[in-house]
């Protein structure tokens, strides 16, 4: 543990020191963060970010880590993580899940008492506050089609404060928590009564699909956004870049919107990846490419 960091493992929240990224992230490289903290309530994380506020350190929030890259030279700070905060409760129509739920979880969570609405998230690999803080979503449906509130940790006042839909500004794989200093600690989902077997039905289907289009290989999930009039994965098979690798990292032959990790990968090829793709979709087809992930 780097010296100066000692103080914050009193704080009374699970913990570990020097922590390779390939534990926090799903296309499994990156380097040492000295310390990682995994609090297990939104009463432990108030109280960390608390004390966490009240110092010079550099921290980043992390939910599963499926849409984060972290460089080979690692985090120079700490980490905290929300994929322990987990835990649900439903009334009716409505479902409520912390942060750290897994959006497969909720959705399979909703398909057994028959409610729709989620199925589209039978297969992001992410966690329910990831997901709102990017408005995830597939097959035409998204987060904020379905969220009816959020309860959102506010790091300038201290408070958690109650966020409808309509507050968090949501746009494509966008919100206002992008902005930065709100963290999302539980969420509440309005859905549809409907028959149980249609739910699971559906959610088979996207996952049949799913399977025959996404590779299965470690990945950060699509590396560009889909803008107006640009369909990333498409410029970059027309590009010729299927299969096209640097290092232990591949442009998917599956999927050319995915960068896979065949083994060994270092976070610097995926970012060679990505400057390649990029480069050359803006040669050939003049159109710029927006990073989805983020760098840390």
């Amino acid at each position: 543990m780097r010296e100066g960091y000692d103080f914050l493992t009193t704080v009374g929240v699970k913990f570990k020191s020097g922590v390779k990224g390939g534990e926090l992230t799903s296309f499994k490289s990156g380097g040492i963060t000295p310390l990682v903290f995994y609090p297990e309530t939104s009463a432990q994380f108030v109280r960390l970010m608390s004390v966490l506020d009240n110092t010079s350190l550099k921290y980043k929030l992390l939910g599963a880590g499926t849409n984060t890259l972290i460089g080979d030279g690692g985090f120079d700070g700490v980490i905290v993580t929300l994929r322990d905060c987990k835990g649900f409760s439903f009334g009716g129509d409505i479902i409520e899940a912390c942060a750290g739920v897994s959006l497969p979880q909720l959705a399979a969570f909703a398909a057994k008492d028959g409610l729709s609405g989620l199925e589209f998230a039978c297969g992001i690999p992410g966690t329910v506050g990831g997901g709102i803080y990017m408005n995830a979503g597939a097959y035409g449906a998204d987060i904020a089609g379905a969220l009816l509130y959020a309860e959102i940790f506010d790091i300038g006042t201290k408070r958690i404060e109650r966020y409808s839909a309509k507050d968090l500004d949501f746009g494509y794989r966008t919100s206002h928590l992008q902005g930065g200093g709100l963290t999302v600690l539980k969420a509440a989902f309005k859905l549809n009564p409907s028959d149980i077997a249609a739910v699971k039905l559906t959610m088979s289907a996207y996952a049949k699909k799913r399977a025959e289009c996404q590779p299965r290989e470690p990945s950060l999930g699509s590396v560009f956004k889909r803008t107006q009039g640009v369909i990333p994965a498409l410029l970059i098979d027309k590009a010729g870049l299927k299969g096209y690798n640097v290092g232990g990292a591949f442009i998917s032959e599956k999927h050319a919107g995915f960068i896979i990790n065949k083994g060994g990968a270092a976070s610097s090829d995926y970012i060679s990846l990505m400057q390649k793709a990029r480069l050359t979709v803006k040669e050939m087809f003049g159109a710029e490419l927006m990073p989805e992930i983020e760098i840390i």
